[in-house]
């Protein structure tokens, strides 16, 4: 609408103006959703524990993008149920060398997500995806690393090491500690979260009980990574120009106790009732584990 002071003519234009504008504004926002296109990899990507909270996510966020994504499991039926409908699955074990080997040229991918549970047999999996994706000829690979403070401590070192060491671009993933573990030690067994699965006076034992960090969510920690995979092949080497190593924290840092005080007064509504608690468990009982 003009304004009081200022004629008329000057808000008018011809029909024939309005329609070359329009036309003009179409085919740039048809330019840009091409170069944005152009610019997202079309290399395939094939996740390593994609069961898992973070692959699942990882899954989730590429296929989202339209990545095409191949999963590496266990149980191909019990893995079917977990992840999109029609995603390709390679079944095998991944300290197998030969199963691993057959998923990269069954899926030709050239980008690689790798998580695997910690445990007895993590350094030998890990290693192995890292020896096969070499063969492969993999572009990248995005290892789930662990936080810097317990980097050192068990078998993410070594792979990052080995990585390192390796003829292969990669970056690791170095997050604090999951929400989702928490939540996972405060209601009771189930997946997702539900107020009918809320135990009361629920007591759940942590050796970092009284050590301050910045608790993340895997998710956020999946948008990361299927970031880099999603990159095109320039962005790629701006990314690979820089350090491989990148520490993902939370927003706010705290302790376990605070943590469950936090969780009581969301799940319970009273944080003086404490109905979920943390007690310290020393570091020499979670070396040994169970007896």
């Amino acid at each position: 609408r003009p304004l009081p002071f200022m004629p008329r003519a000057m808000f008018t234009l011809p029909s024939s103006v309005l329609l070359l504008s329009s036309l003009l504004l179409v085919l740039i926002n048809l330019h840009v959703a091409a170069s944005f296109a152009l610019s997202m990899s079309s290399a395939p990507v094939l996740v390593f524990g994609a069961t898992g909270h973070c692959g699942r996510e990882v899954v989730k966020k590429l296929t989202e993008k339209g990545i095409e994504t191949h999963a590496f499991v266990r149980d191909v039926e019990k893995a079917a149920k977990m992840l999109p409908e029609g995603m390709p699955l390679h079944e095998g074990d991944m300290a197998d060398p030969q199963a691993v080997l057959a998923a990269f040229k069954a899926s030709q991918a050239k980008r690689v997500f790798l998580s695997c549970n910690n445990g007895a047999h993590q350094l030998s999996c890990e290693t192995n995806v890292v020896d096969q994706a070499i063969k492969s000829s993999v572009d990248h690979l995005v290892k789930l690393s662990t936080a810097p403070c317990a980097v050192k401590m068990g078998p993410h070192y070594a792979v990052e090491q080995a990585l390192e060491e390796g003829s292969i671009k990669y970056t690791s993933l170095r997050p604090h500690y999951f929400y989702q573990n928490l939540i996972q030690k405060t209601i009771a067994v189930g997946g997702e979260y539900d107020p009918a699965q809320v135990v009361p006076a629920k007591t759940f034992k942590s050796h970092l009980s009284r050590g301050v960090q910045s608790m993340v969510d895997t998710r956020d920690v999946a948008m990361a990574a299927a970031a880099i995979l999603a990159l095109d092949e320039e962005g790629l080497r701006t990314h690979e120009s820089r350090d491989p190593i990148y520490v993902l924290t939370g927003p706010a840092a705290f302790d376990m106790r605070q943590a469950a005080a936090e969780m009581s007064e969301v799940l319970v509504g009273d944080a003086s009732r404490t109905a979920i608690q943390c007690e310290h468990e020393d570091v020499e009982q979670v070396k040994s584990g169970p007896a």
